[in-house]
């Protein structure tokens, strides 16, 4: 799994220019921080996890959050256009969403069941209805593509807030 998408990442490196892989970096940070906003804002998410597990992974959302703006503030000041972000975002979210698909289908292989309907579909519930989440993260995934859009606009930080209170009381 590594491999494959490192092997993606090394044709971007050799094939697109500087500022489009660095505008890759913006759309993929702004992923991570997304994805990282939803774990920070629904628990249920990690329940049952292994709690150590689940702590490193809320650690991680909220660092992925605290540095959401970093690589787009440098495609800005690099000269990143409106149009270059947009059609990089396009294209790295054809190929993430491809990849979380191929690894999940992969995963269910393994387990045996990738041609469960009953899987699949329970599979939905958990993302978009119970514990949910994937759906209410369109709207911010959305406003990438607004011209004057800045990772900033997107307000992380009570979700920061509340596990910072959550993981100091232990």
């Amino acid at each position: 799994m590594e491999a494959r998408v490192d092997a993606i990442l090394g044709l971007v490196e050799r094939a697109l220019p500087k500022r489009w892989q660095l505008s890759a970096t913006c759309a993929l940070e702004h992923f991570t921080a997304l994805l990282g906003m939803l774990i920070l804002a629904n628990p249920a998410l990690l329940e049952g996890a292994d709690p150590t597990m689940a702590a490193l992974w809320r650690w991680h959302a909220a660092e992925e959050n605290e540095h959401k703006a970093v690589a787009f503030d440098v495609f800005v000041a690099a000269g990143g256009t409106y149009a270059e972000r947009a059609v990089i975002m396009a294209l790295a979210s054809l190929i993430f969403w491809a990849k979380v698909f191929e690894h999940q289908a992969r995963m269910m292989k393994v387990d045996g069941t990738l041609f469960s309907a009953d899987e699949w579909a329970a599979l939905g519930r958990f993302l978009f209805v119970e514990p949910g989440g994937m759906g209410t993260l369109a709207r911010h995934y959305l406003s990438y593509y607004r011209p004057g859009f800045h990772p900033d606009d997107i307000d992380s930080a009570p979700v920061i807030e509340a596990w910072t209170r959550s993981a100091a009381t232990g």
